[in-house]
């Protein structure tokens, strides 16, 4: 029942189930484990944390409970901690690792080495821990990459000395049975990024778009007039609560769309053109859309790239757009994942952005009331 009422969102409820089944099964490491998950999306993260510690003393082994701690370290910027229990995600119900005939890494020297790195997450995640790569470029003999077919090109561009082909996520295609060793995108930053100064080794975009593809972008956007050109995506989420957390209405953002001064283009992922044209007809505001964009992520890079602005709710798009070092607003949920930390208005990942939260008891729309203002400031300013 407390596993039921929390999928539909009712964490408070959950907890008082947890913890009246608690005072009959004290001992019960997965009771505890849930009941810190109920105490983390109420936001209560001192007793999520002492929750998925007394989970782990009562059942060392414990990997969702350790992997749960894991997030709230990195969500509180204990970042060595929380990156050493990070891989005890492949221990957690929707997690297992693909199965490669060749040892993983665990730090051990690369010199003359050959490693093999793959992608076992979402694009933007992959973008985003590819920040490592120069580290580990630096200290192997070879690096070869195992990404998903949309970001190969991308990722040859990018970098240059690294092997880049297409693999599933986790099934072992390609097995890199003539490498030493392989590791997981997601396991290298707690080699390379234990703590926020190690992040600044990475002064410079690490994503390179097709020299040629911005201009053709450019030039769409000055046929749309004068002014600055703002990208927006409002969507986000790959399961059901987290679109609870960062699904926005795209007519809450019809003040915004409105502003004179800026042109405003859609980044957002899938067919959206239903959304736009009944955005025009109910309020009169102009999202530009062009039909077969934001599909091809090397493209989809370039478009980003040719813009002087992006705004986007918490999404893969932020993180094209601070890869390539360009201004992006990132809209935080009022629960953020780990990746933004918590309360800082920057990122370590990325120096260009700037992180906009929402509160606890605060809508969608009140977020972007407070971005209208800082729009038109930052208008005021690109203007002088």
């Amino acid at each position: 029942m407390g596993i039921a009422v929390f999928d539909q969102g009712r964490a408070g409820e959950a907890v008082e189930i947890y913890e009246a089944t608690l005072e009959q099964a004290p001992v019960h490491a997965n009771l505890r484990n849930n009941l810190g998950l109920a105490f983390q999306d109420l936001g209560d993260l001192k007793r999520a944390i002492g929750s998925f510690d007394q989970a782990i003393a009562i059942d060392p082994t414990h990997g969702e409970a350790l992997f749960n701690r894991a997030i709230i370290r990195l969500m509180q910027g204990q970042l060595g901690e929380g990156w050493d229990e990070y891989d005890h995600r492949w221990e957690t119900a929707n997690q297992s690792p693909p199965n490669y005939q060749v040892p993983w890494w665990h730090g051990e020297d690369l010199a003359g080495k050959h490693i093999t790195v793959f992608g076992e997450q979402g694009p933007g995640d992959v973008v985003m821990f590819a920040h490592c790569l120069p580290d580990l470029v630096a200290c192997a003999g070879k690096v070869s990459l195992r990404v998903e077919p949309r970001l190969v090109e991308l990722f040859k561009r990018s970098f240059r000395d690294c092997t880049v082909a297409a693999a599933n996520a986790t099934d072992g295609s390609l097995n890199p049975v003539d490498a030493n060793f392989v590791i997981p995108f997601g396991s290298l930053p707690q080699f390379f990024r234990r703590s926020d100064q190690a992040f600044r080794v990475v002064n410079r975009p690490y994503l390179k778009v097709d020299p040629n593809a911005p201009a053709r972008w450019r030039k769409r956007y000055a046929d749309l007039g004068a002014g600055p050109t703002i990208g927006i995506s409002w969507r986000g989420g790959a399961t059901a609560k987290e679109k609870k957390r960062r699904v926005m209405e795209l007519s809450d953002w019809a003040p915004i769309l409105s502003h004179r001064g800026a042109n405003f283009v859609n980044l957002q992922y899938g067919d959206r053109a239903a959304e736009i044209a009944e955005l025009g007809a109910e309020h009169g505001a102009a999202l530009h859309d062009w039909e077969g964009a934001v599909v091809d992520l090397d493209d989809f890079a370039a478009q980003i790239e040719a813009l002087d602005l992006v705004i986007s709710v918490a999404n893969s798009t932020v993180h094209f757009a601070g890869a390539l070092h360009k201004p992006v607003w990132t809209l935080a949920p009022a629960q953020p994942s780990w990746r933004w930390q918590l309360d800082r208005g920057d990122s370590p990942w990325y120096p260009t952005m700037r992180i906009l939260r929402q509160g606890w008891d605060e809508s969608w729309s009140a977020v972007l009331e407070r971005v209208g203002a800082d729009i038109d400031d930052w208008l005021a300013k690109s203007a002088c």
